[in-house]
C-alpha cells in the first residue's frame, strides 16, 4: 500500500496539526484501487513532550502518525476493493449485440 499526505490543517498560531488529508493506493497485477480520507488528531496528543513544530514536520513523520492510528483499516478497505474487482458480483450489459461488461 502506498500512502501519501496531501494536506494538513493546523491551528494558528501554535501550529498544532488538527487533520491530515491522505490518499492511499494498492496495485496488484493490472488492478489498481485507491482511497482518499482524513484523519483528525487529538489535540492533547500534540501537547506531549514529543511535539514537533509544524515547520519541522516531514511527510514521513505524518505518514507514521496516520499509519499507526488507522493504517490497518485503510489497507483492509483497499484489499476489499481489490477483492471486489477480482471477484465481481454484478455486471452490466444487454443480451443482444454487445459484449457483457463485468464490473
Amino acid at each position: 500500500m502506498e500512502l501519501n499526505i496531501v494536506q494538513l490543517e493546523r491551528s494558528l498560531p501554535d501550529g498544532v496539526v488538527i487533520t491530515a488529508h491522505w490518499t492511499a493506493s494498492l496495485n496488484e497485477d493490472d488492478l489498481n484501487v485507491s482511497s482518499y480520507g482524513t484523519f483528525s488528531f487529538n489535540e492533547n496528543d500534540s501537547l506531549n513532550s514529543d511535539f514537533i513544530p509544524f515547520d519541522d514536520l516531514t511527510e514521513e513523520i505524518v505518514k507514521t502518525w496516520v499509519m499507526q492510528s488507522i493504517g490497518e483499516h485503510i489497507e483492509s478497505q483497499l484489499n476489499e476493493k481489490l477483492d471486489a474487482l477480482k471477484n465481481p458480483t454484478e455486471a452490466t450489459g444487454i443480451p443482444w449485440g454487445e459484449e457483457e461488461n463485468n464490473g
